[in-house]
């Protein structure tokens, strides 16, 4: 696997965040809705312990 990878990164055919991102904007996009998500979770029980 990480032979492939670096014969990949040799070649110039490893893919790359421009790649996946043309290949799969959706997928990029739900990812980074999720995580944001997560963080406001995550940072919810500090704001509404400071009263905000």
């Amino acid at each position: 696997m990480r032979a492939e990878r670096e014969a990949a990164v040799r070649d110039g055919t490893a893919e790359t965040f421009w790649t996946v991102l043309r290949a799969g904007p959706l997928r990029i996009v739900l990812t980074v809705i999720a995580i944001v998500l997560l963080l406001g979770l995550m940072a919810l029980p500090m704001i509404r312990l400071r009263g905000g």
